[in-house]
């Protein structure tokens, strides 16, 4: 499984088992921050 597979996972973990925290929401923005800047890697590509 890949890494952002596995922080998805983490963050959907941390929705139901720690709902009054912030955490999920960090990992979730820090996911579609990596994912954007892929995104971009592989469009100057």
């Amino acid at each position: 499984m890949k890494l952002l597979d596995e922080a998805k996972k983490l963050a959907d973990d941390i929705a139901e088992y720690a709902p009054s925290t912030n955490i999920e929401l960090m990992i979730r923005d820090l996911i579609k921050e990596i994912e954007r800047l892929q995104s971009e890697k592989i469009a100057r590509s």
